[in-house]
Order: structure tokens, then C-alpha cells, then sequence
């Protein structure tokens, strides 16, 4: 267990851990989201250079750091400014849904055309949830930018 904060220094007085076990159910948590992301992009036949855009919703998206969810491999490593934070996404389409009747239309439009896919039936998901399992994956080159960085990071003996 690794002390991040000792009780006197928290406002709840009991010293706050990370512990091997949150360690593993993290990497665990975002080899899972890597590999749907790059299951459901070979699905629709896209790279991560056609990505305009990642949303995160919810707290999780409120609290996410972006430079960080890339460097683990959470996601396809993209632009910073395309990875976008919207807060409680489903009470704002509700609310707009239920304001605009023209805009409510087109999401039955879109909810129509969307696919359903079982990942878990997926040969590729798992293979892929197997390479995801490593900070921030086995093949480097999907994420240049933190390949990078950690070549920077490397002591040089000349």
C-alpha cells in the first residue's frame, strides 16, 4: 500500500492509500474502455486520425484529466482539444428533446441507425482487452505521444 496523504494531513484523519488492488482494477477499468473504443472504431472502419472528437460524461468526465486518460491508454491517444468534458450528458439531450421538436426528430433519426454490438462476442475485443492490460498498451506506436515523452524521460549515459 502507498500512502498518497497521512491522516494529519486530511481532512477526514485516516491516511488515504492507493492500494495494489486499486491498482490492478484501474488497469483493469481502462484496458476495457481502450478496447471497446478500438473494437467499436474497427466496427465502423474509422482510425483514431478520423476522430474529431471524444466526449466524456458524467462525474467521471467532470473530474477526468484529458493529458492523463491519454498517457494511460484509457483512450485512443488524440488532440487534447478534441477530448471534450459536457457534464450530466443525458439530462441536457433530455432537456433538449423535450424543448425542440425538430431536434427531437432528428435523435430518432440518429437512435435508429444506431448498431448494437455484443463486445464480450467479439474476438477482437478480447485480444484487444489483452494488449490494453499495459501502460499504456503493448504497441507504442498507437500512442506517439507518450512514446515520446518517455524517450525524454530516459537518462542518457554518453
Amino acid at each position: 500500500e502507498f500512502v498518497v496523504a497521512w491522516a494529519k494531513e486530511t481532512e477526514i484523519g485516516k491516511d488515504i492509500v492507493i492500494t495494489e488492488n486499486d491498482i490492478k482494477n484501474l488497469i483493469m477499468s481502462k484496458a476495457s474502455v481502450h478496447a471497446a473504443c478500438v473494437t467499436l472504431m474497427k466496427e465502423a472502419g474509422v482510425t483514431r486520425h478520423e476522430i474529431s472528437t471524444i466526449y466524456f460524461a458524467g462525474a467521471f468526465g467532470n473530474y477526468l484529466d484529458k493529458k492523463n486518460a491519454t498517457s494511460i491508454g484509457l483512450i485512443p491517444e488524440i488532440a487534447i482539444d478534441q477530448i471534450k468534458n459536457i457534464g450530466n450528458g443525458a439530462v441536457a439531450g433530455a432537456n433538449i428533446a423535450l424543448v425542440d421538436r425538430r431536434t427531437r426528430k432528428k435523435l430518432d433519426e440518429i437512435a435508429y441507425k444506431i448498431a448494437y454490438i455484443e463486445l464480450n462476442a467479439e474476438n477482437s475485443f478480447m485480444d484487444e482487452y489483452t494488449s490494453s492490460t499495459f501502460l499504456p498498451h503493448t504497441d507504442l506506436t498507437l500512442f506517439p505521444g507518450v512514446q515520446k515523452m518517455l524517450e525524454s524521460c530516459r537518462i542518457r549515459r554518453d
